[in-house]
């Protein structure tokens, strides 16, 4: 129970419900299911906001962006979903194709380290 508790402490986990995107009838692009595990690290030192948007060929772009708490900044994010381990760019944009996959689930930790 330690270790649990001990995480906890570590990171802050916000959890976004699920998204359903909804497009007319008349593009013929398929609408994307979304969800969202989004983790911060440290607990208070940060919030995440998102944001989904299509363009005409169907590509959704999902946008993770890390806004830090009074006294803290920004580091990297980790996780599949950010690309390369430690990526320090914000915000942080995911690709989906709709004709390929019709839901998606966001996994991503934004780390923030406090000002000294």
């Amino acid at each position: 129970m330690g270790n649990i508790n001990k995480w906890l402490k570590t990171f802050g986990i916000l959890f976004i419900s699920t998204l359903v995107l909804s497009c007319s009838k008349d593009d013929g692009i398929p609408d994307l299911d979304v969800n969202f595990v989004i983790l911060i690290s440290p607990e208070g030192g940060g919030t995440v906001s998102t944001n989904v948007s299509k363009n005409d060929d169907g590509v959704y772009t999902i946008r993770l962006t890390a806004t830090p708490s009074a006294g803290y900044t920004f580091s990297h994010w980790l996780g599949s979903d950010c690309s390369s381990p430690n990526n320090t760019e914000n915000p942080c944009n995911v690709y989906v194709f709709s004709f390929a996959v019709q839901s998606k689930t966001v996994k991503a930790t934004a780390v923030f380290k406090e000002i000294e």
